[in-house]
């Protein structure tokens, strides 16, 4: 099986970065890479862009859109006025 060498020799390379991004050994340039790298990754994945209109319909998906629902109107009249009785 091939994923555990893999997966080890990433596991060392990052702990090799972090003893050198500790020991101030690095470059300014691959520092500042590294944490941002690290930063990204803390932060997790970005929130990803809602999908438009025309996004969906390329994908071939159809859309069909309700009308809006009808907001509810005044009280009846006898409710309003009141029919007297108590």
């Amino acid at each position: 099986m091939t994923m555990m060498p893999r997966l080890d020799a990433r596991e060392r390379l990052a702990r090799a970065q972090d003893v050198a991004l500790g020991s101030g050994t690095l470059d300014e340039d691959v520092k500042r890479d590294l944490l941002e790298e690290l930063t990204n990754v803390a932060r997790g994945p970005r929130r990803a862009k809602a999908a438009t209109r025309r996004d969906i319909a390329g994908a071939g998906i159809g859309i069909r859109v309700s009308p809006p629902k009808a907001e509810p109107g005044p009280a009846s009249s006898s409710e309003a006025v009141g029919d007297g009785n108590v």
